[in-house]
C-alpha cells in the first residue's frame, strides 16, 4: 500500500500515514520506519498493514524515491 506521512511526533516516536486510497489515517511507530530515521511530513512511503488490538498499524515502511 502507498501513502504519505502526514504527522510525526518525534518526542513520542509515532505518527500517521494518509493512505493513497483515501482511507482513514494509519498509525505507525518509529520502530517500523527504515533505520529509525525521523520521517518528514509529505514523504511518500510504501507499507504493509497489520491489525493490532488498537486498530490498523503500518509496518515494513519504505520511503519511495
Amino acid at each position: 500500500m502507498k501513502g504519505k506521512i502526514i504527522k510525526f511526533f518525534r518526542f513520542r516516536g509515532f505518527g500517521f500515514i494518509a493512505p493513497e486510497d483515501g482511507d482513514e489515517e494509519i498509525f505507525f511507530h518509529i520502530s517500523n520506519y527504515p533505520n529509525f530515521e525521523s520521517p518528514e511530513i509529505g514523504v511518500e512511503v510504501e507499507f504493509e498493514i497489520e491489525m493490532t488490538d488498537k486498530g490498523k498499524a503500518a509496518i515494513n515502511i519504505q520511503e519511495i524515491s
